[in-house]
This record gives C-alpha cells, sequence and structure tokens, in this order.
C-alpha cells in the first residue's frame, strides 16, 4: 500500500479584463501548468483554494476549474483582504 502524501502548492496569474471567458482562460492554463508542473494526476489534488482581487467579478474560478475536471474537487473563494499596494486584475491558486 502506497503512503498518502499532502502537498501545498501555490500559483499565481492575472486576468486583463473581467469577463468570463479571459477569467475562465486564465483559470485553466494556471491549473493545468500546476499539474503539468509538478506531475499531479486529477486524483492527487484534495482542495483547491482561489483568491482573487476586488475588481474580478464577473465568475468565478471555481466555474472555469469545473470546465476541466474539478467538479469533483472542493473548491473555494474566500474573501480577500484588500491591500493598497496589490497589484489589480490577479489571483492566485
Amino acid at each position: 500500500m502506497r503512503s498518502a502524501q499532502l502537498r501545498g502548492l501555490r500559483g499565481a496569474t492575472t486576468c486583463d479584463e473581467d469577463t468570463p471567458a479571459a477569467i475562465e482562460d486564465a483559470t485553466q492554463e494556471l491549473l493545468r501548468a500546476m499539474m503539468d508542473r509538478n506531475e499531479l494526476a486529477h486524483d492527487d489534488v484534495v482542495s483547491v483554494i482561489f483568491t482573487t482581487t476586488r475588481d474580478l467579478t464577473s465568475t468565478f474560478p471555481a466555474t472555469a476549474a469545473r470546465g476541466i475536471g474539478f467538479g469533483d474537487i472542493p473548491c473555494s473563494a474566500p474573501a480577500r483582504l484588500t491591500c493598497p499596494d496589490r497589484c489589480r486584475g490577479a489571483y492566485e491558486s
């Protein structure tokens, strides 16, 4: 029996415009890159936490994640603190 491993990964990207298509593209690109770079299979992922800046409101990154097979993985998007020097149009996973 293989022992379970739990890893924490962090990634970030930006989104040039607040549209569902732009957020979906950026989210899916980020998740695919993280999965590939870390040689992860779908079953290796136990949850995903997204944070976004306040200017990205047209859709949820979790919706985009579901579009590439993350529908059975818990995804959350807690409110993020606003800091005056943070970059706009950014989000992290």
